[in-house]
């Protein structure tokens, strides 16, 4: 008996063959449009959030691609204008690098459309951000933030539009309670530094919903100021404030409450310093630099430096105690001043003498002494032991200045060259930073008729005549060099075209045998004449040369 096989398993199963082929065909033929259909989504993110009145906050529309190189998008936002402004668009770190439709608002109809995409190979992200939308709450409700006209088309030559979803976002807006105002000041606009202005005005910032402000000024930083509107505007002006430190504290009050406490410091010193006291030692008259000591009280923002002037002078900043660098002989004001940090200042002065550190008295040269031109002048002289002396010759200062030793003496040699006729001699003491008076005028004369060289003296016309002499000497030398030098470079000129000549005359003469050796030879017979003729040529041009070098090296 044969065995049947059943017809309907066997159908079942040639289906379900048939059906797999089928797919692996549609999978190896449009593998793309099989898989990128609806893989795509465009998002506004965050999806919800909860934000007071007043308050601005940012959401992004972000493309997801799901894994398919993307190269252009479009959408359409819409949101509530009622409760949201958009106020501003950015678009920067977007993947779409080419705008087709910028971003634009439409305020009137609540929409932000843009239309964008980018070049091959495009995106296949899973979060990149086309753009920012930034909104300010306008008052409280719930705020939907829908997409409309919406396509992600794939990469794919076709533009085939592969947007799946996109979603909506939910924000709640509530009435919160306002930020601390932002308290600025003209009149005391930095918080550290001390003001002598007793007049204190300030002002901040009223944004949308505040109704009023609670306001205090006093000198207690730590209080805040109570939740009670003393106020509605946004500024507060005070004058004749007492010194110290002062602090004004702003509350804003809205529908949402009260918000934080606002404090602003002012610190303020109107009075100058007081008990200031100079003193000078030694106090009435010196023969040396004196010794400044001051000092002054400033209870409010306190002592920040001393300045002094002498004899109604330039200001200078000083600390006690104080010694003058240098100082003249005479009466002298000091005049010390002490300011504090807002800038106040008190002002006193005090007198003092300086006394004269002595005179200068010479020993040489005497009055009406005579010199010769070029005569060395030691002068010496008496003065204050261990002083400095200047010396003065017609009035004018000597740069080297001269010391006094142990004993009183100077001794100094004068150098210079001096004009004949009569001249004057002074000097100046200087001691401790005193400088004394000019003293000890000396007269003396420089004799022109001579002029001393060591210990000889010769007269003027001698030497001028020796000079004009050895004037003359020089210029002769000269003119002689010159007249030797061109004769030189004559005789070589002429010796360098005489050789040039007899060399020409060697070429000249080699064509004249070569030409003759290949008319009336044969070829063998014109090599060996040709060599002889260049061992000739070759020897005359040695001993030419020879002569040459002996002609240059006898004229050297």
């Amino acid at each position: 008996m044969k065995k049947t096989i059943p017809l309907l398993p066997l159908m079942r199963c040639l289906y379900f063959v048939v059906n797999i082929l089928i797919l692996l065909v549609l999978v190896l033929v449009s593998p793309t449009h099989i898989f990128a259909a609806g893989s795509a989504s465009l998002n506004v993110l965050p999806s919800q959030g909860q934000y007071g009145i007043g308050q601005t906050f940012t959401t992004s529309v972000v493309v997801n691609a799901g894994g398919v190189a993307s190269n252009a998008f479009q959408t359409t936002v819409s949101y509530p204008r009622d409760i949201l402004d958009a106020t501003s668009i950015s678009t920067g770190g977007s993947v779409c690098t080419l705008w087709t439709s910028t971003p634009s608002i439409n305020a009137s109809a609540g929409t932000i459309s843009f239309s964008c995409g980018l070049p091959t190979p495009g995106y296949s992200g899973g979060s990149g951000t086309i753009a920012r939308i930034n909104f300010k709450a306008k008052k409280s409700g719930t705020a939907i933030v829908t997409q409309s006209s919406s396509r992600v088309l794939a990469n794919d030559g076709a533009g085939t539009d592969i947007l799946g979803q996109t979603n909506s976002a939910t924000y709640t807006i509530i009435v919160g309670s306002p930020n601390s105002p932002s308290i600025e000041s003209v009149t005391h606009s930095n918080q550290d530094i001390w003001y002598a202005v007793r007049t204190f005005e300030a002002t901040w910032n009223k944004t949308s919903g505040i109704d009023g402000f609670s306001v205090i000024f006093d000198q207690d930083q730590t209080i805040d100021a109570p939740t009670q509107i003393t106020q509605t505007s946004a500024s507060y002006s005070v004058s004749s404030v007492d010194d110290g430190i002062w602090y004004l504290h702003v509350r804003a009050h809205s529908e949402g409450g009260w918000s934080d406490t606002a404090t602003y410091r002012i610190q303020i010193d109107g009075s100058a310093p007081h008990s200031l006291e100079l003193i000078i030692d030694p106090p009435d008259k010196s023969d040396r630099r004196p010794m400044l000591s001051f000092s002054a009280v400033d209870e409010g923002s306190g002592l920040d430096r001393y300045k002094l002037s002498t004899d109604e002078g330039e200001w200078i900043v000083v600390t006690s105690p104080y010694i003058p660098e240098q100082i003249s002989v005479g009466n002298h004001v000091f005049t010390i001043r002490a300011i504090d940090a807002s800038g106040n200042f008190a002002t006193t002065s005090k007198n003092i003498e300086i006394t004269s550190p002595g005179s200068v008295t010479f020993a040489t040269p005497q009055n009406n002494q005579l010199f010769y031109i070029a005569e060395g002048i030691v002068i010496t002289g008496q003065a204050k032991p261990n002083a400095d002396v200047t010396l003065f010759i017609d009035g004018n200062a000597l740069p080297d200045q001269v010391v006094v030793n142990d004993q009183g003496n100077f001794s100094y040699p004068f150098t210079g060259l001096l004009r004949p006729g009569t001249h004057t001699l002074e000097g100046k003491v200087t001691f401790d930073g005193i400088d004394g008076e000019k003293s000890g005028s000396v007269q003396f004369k420089i004799d022109g008729s001579l002029v001393q060289i060591g210990n000889y003296r010769f007269p003027v016309w001698f030497l001028v005549g020796l000079l004009i002499c050895v004037i003359i000497l020089l210029l002769v030398i000269i003119l002689w060099l010159l007249f030797f030098l061109k004769r030189r470079k004559d005789k070589k000129r002429n010796c360098n075209a005489l050789a040039v000549s007899e060399l020409l005359t060697l070429k000249n003469t080699l064509d004249q045998k070569i030409t003759e050796t290949q008319q009336q030879e044969s070829v063998e017979a014109a090599k060996y004449r040709l060599n002889e003729v260049k061992q000739t040529i070759d020897s005359e041009i040695t001993e030419s040369t020879q002569r040459l070098i002996d002609s240059s090296e006898s004229e050297e």
